[in-house]
């Protein structure tokens, strides 16, 4: 009896309202574990299996298949050649097609003639001037010379 009235004086000793609460909060942990486990459930036969796709089939066949690549690159010849050019101008015409073979002396560009030709013929026009000038004054151009006997064919022009 002394080891009985030990223990209800130790619970005595605690007030009934914390006992309460701890009996308040362990309900309810309980009501929200077991709320939630149920909602964690699925419900599986509602949902039908979808039906199976279909597939087309065919004999199989062997045969041979072309194999294609496409690269990107720039080739390079077992000769090429620089083309520079000898004088200025502006290119009126191509006479070749890219990537065909050329020969030596073909034509490959035609560079606009009419700058040359007047500066040919603003020269010509300074030379009859000058020998214009020399004739009057008794002087014989001797480039005039040379142009009156080449037409007269006396001199030849060198090989």
């Amino acid at each position: 009896m002394l080891i009985s009235q030990k223990t209800n004086s130790a619970l005595s000793g605690i007030s009934e309202t914390p006992q309460h609460i701890l009996t308040a909060a362990l309900l309810i942990a309980t009501a929200a574990a077991f709320a939630t486990s149920l909602g964690c459930v699925r419900a599986t036969s509602g949902a039908a299996a979808p039906a199976p796709l279909q597939v087309q089939v065919t004999q199989v066949e062997q045969k041979d298949v072309p194999v294609y690549r496409e690269w990107i690159g720039t080739l390079d010849g077992l000769v090429n050649a620089d083309i520079k050019a000898e004088v200025s101008g502006y290119l009126t015409q191509q006479a070749y097609t890219e990537g065909s073979f050329v020969k030596q002396g073909q034509l490959l560009f035609q560079i606009d003639p009419r700058p040359f030709q007047a500066s040919l013929d603003q020269a010509k026009g300074q030379m009859a001037a000058t020998c214009r000038r020399g004739v009057e004054t008794g002087v014989l151009c001797w480039l005039e010379a040379c142009w009156v006997e080449a037409a007269q064919g006396a001199i030849q022009p060198p090989p």
